[in-house]
């Protein structure tokens, strides 16, 4: 389970996250940590992804961080977009943390 703080100070109606969750030793805290070729496991509760391989990235398009990662998938590579923000390694626009999904250096 993620460890979090909250803290009571409101934007709209919706409580703003004083800390990132720590979910895991690998976790990926940083943009900076992610390059072409790191193996890396996109994570949730309860779930681990298939692990694979950053092939471009990070880069910002509409607004947003992203990173593109190649899965293998049997002889067949599948090739997903995921946003930085989507896996708690940045901050949502609302200065939230994302607190089911991350990323693990592999």
């Amino acid at each position: 389970m993620a460890t979090s703080v909250w803290n009571t100070s409101k934007v709209g109606k919706t409580p703003i996250e004083s800390e990132r969750p720590r979910f895991a030793k690998n976790q990926i805290m940083c943009q900076s940590q992610i390059h072409k070729g790191l193996k890396v496991r996109i994570c949730q509760h309860g779930k681990d992804g298939s692990p694979g391989v950053v092939v471009r990235g990070p880069y910002r398009e509409c607004g947003k961080l992203r990173i593109d990662i190649n899965f293998s998938k049997g002889r067949s590579v599948l090739q997903e977009t995921i946003l930085l923000e989507d896996h708690s390694v940045v901050r949502r626009e609302d200065r939230s943390w994302e607190n089911f999904k991350w990323l693990e250096r592999v």
